[in-house]
């Protein structure tokens, strides 16, 4: 894969079906039946693959396997996958999971040779969702600290819902951060997604030197794919896996839908994280109009290579291809059932380093124009649409005006300090545009106007360009 250690991003310029391999349902390894393939990751040192079965130690105490998958030519084919080893996940007091303590969803391998591993809980039964550290020899080594947010609750108003919590789970190429994502939104955020609704998961991301979470991020789903058969039937949508592109925050997204009657739809989304609003001490989002979600570009719908998907719900990268392309693997869950299978899909990606671009300066943390007397979150300053006023005689002189929603306008020189913060109550700027040479009493000034989302009107302010200060003209009538 094409990485860089420091802040480049990578893009995916496209996508290409290069093979797939078919395992019937029932098929066993080692006294296991091989089923709900939930996860795979890449150990690259090795060329060895792991996944993870999302067996709730119902059929076989639950696991994981070790494959082989040969792309030396270039193609995923019969033949080129081969189970190698079984192993038995252990609790932290060395014991097997318990039949429906555990239900393994998202699987990847650290530098360190661990693996982490996230397991959905059962809302339905107040199990707590996890993301846990695991020995290559399957036993809980250490964990990670969830939210309470996201842990059921008896009253059902709150936390994940159940069958829809962290189904994903990767790590930056330089391990610095780790990712997982809610299916579907908490209780709190909103509705699960169907035919008429889309749902915002929430994308947790955890700093592995601390533990700590970094931040939460919001992810719009698609709606359902199509009306079931019966319209009675069962139908969802969700993300189902993430995968870490880059070292910026640029994931791959995989959304499964599926309508009984139908099947499945299976999309892979280009997601950005960079730029968005920090959700972490918000405990509900319903009702809430988040300013900036993460965005995501569709890259392709399986149905569009040709291929018939199952239920999709694991993604890793694997080796560089002949032609310097990077592989991408795919598996699916069976739910062991006899009327799916467990399928693999390789897809070949050409990925593209983005230049970056570095700051040469940086204006002080906003954080201070917070009031320490208002704990509503939404007065948070929330810097968001800059203007840049060119100083009609000496470029140099030119300033930026930016608005910080609730907490005001601030105007800042070209190195980033702080010229002039206006910050009235009861006003809610969330753009600001220039006007030049605008006649205002027999003579031209130039307009600094900033939009009023509190009371939807606009506030005009004339600019100085000897003092660089801004002075509120605002009409009454306006």
């Amino acid at each position: 894969m094409v990485t860089n250690p420091g802040t480049a991003r990578n893009t995916v310029a496209s996508v290409e079906n290069i093979g797939q391999v078919n395992f019937r349902t029932g098929f066993t390894f080692r006294g296991t039946e091989v089923g709900g393939l939930s996860a795979i990751t890449y150990d690259r040192n090795n060329n060895l693959y792991y996944s993870l079965s999302d067996d709730r130690s119902q059929n076989n105490p639950a696991r994981f396997y070790g494959l082989n998958i040969n792309l030396t030519d270039g193609l995923l084919n019969n033949g080129d996958i081969s189970f190698t080893s079984v192993t038995t996940l252990l609790n932290a007091a060395g014991n097997p999971f318990p039949q429906n303590s555990i239900d393994p969803e998202g699987l990847v391998l650290s530098n360190d040779r661990t693996l982490y591993l996230s397991s959905e809980g059962d809302a339905n039964s107040q199990i707590n969702p996890f993301v846990n550290q695991f020995s290559l020899a399957g036993r809980q080594i250490d964990r990670l600290t969830i939210p309470n947010k996201f842990l059921p609750t008896a009253s059902g108003n709150s936390g994940i819902r159940n069958n829809a919590a962290f189904e994903s789970l990767t790590i930056t190429p330089n391990n610095r951060y780790l990712y997982t994502a809610t299916e579907n939104a908490l209780v709190q955020d909103g509705p699960a997604a169907d035919l008429n609704n889309e749902s915002t998961s929430r994308i947790i991301e955890y700093n592995l030197a601390t533990g700590d979470v970094v931040r939460e991020i919001a992810y719009t789903t698609d709606t359902v794919e199509a009306a079931p058969i019966p319209p009675t039937g069962f139908s969802t949508n969700g993300l189902v896996e993430l995968l870490a592109l880059d070292n910026t925050g640029t994931l791959l997204a995989l959304e499964r839908s599926f309508s009984e009657g139908v099947g499945n739809t299976i999309k892979l989304y280009e997601v950005l994280t960079q730029g968005t609003t920090e959700i972490q001490n918000i405990e509900g989002l319903n009702g809430l109009d988040v300013d900036a979600t993460a965005e995501k570009r569709l890259l392709v719908d399986f149905a569009d290579l040709g291929i018939t998907p199952d239920n999709v719900e694991g993604m890793t990268f694997g080796p560089i291809l002949p032609d310097g392309r990077q592989s991408l693997i795919l598996v699916s869950d069976n739910n062991f059932n006899p009327a799916q299978t467990t399928q693999f899909i390789a897809l070949a990606l050409d990925i593209k380093t983005l230049s970056p671009v570095t700051a040469a300066d940086e204006t002080p943390d906003e954080i201070r124009f917070r009031d320490p007397n208002n704990p509503d979150l939404n007065f948070v300053p929330d810097s968001d649409d800059p203007a840049i006023y060119l100083h009609p005689t000496d470029p140099d002189r030119s300033i930026v005006i930016s608005t910080l929603k609730n907490a005001g306008l601030v105007v800042y020189d070209l190195q980033g300090e702080i010229l002039q913060r206006i910050a009235p109550n009861n006003i809610r700027y969330n753009n600001v545009d220039l006007i030049y040479g605008f006649e205002l009493g027999g003579k031209k000034v130039d307009l600094a106007v900033a939009s009023d989302r509190q009371n939807d009107t606009l506030a005009i302010f004339s600019i100085d360009p000897t003092t660089r200060q801004l002075t509120d003209i605002t009409g009454g009538a306006t």
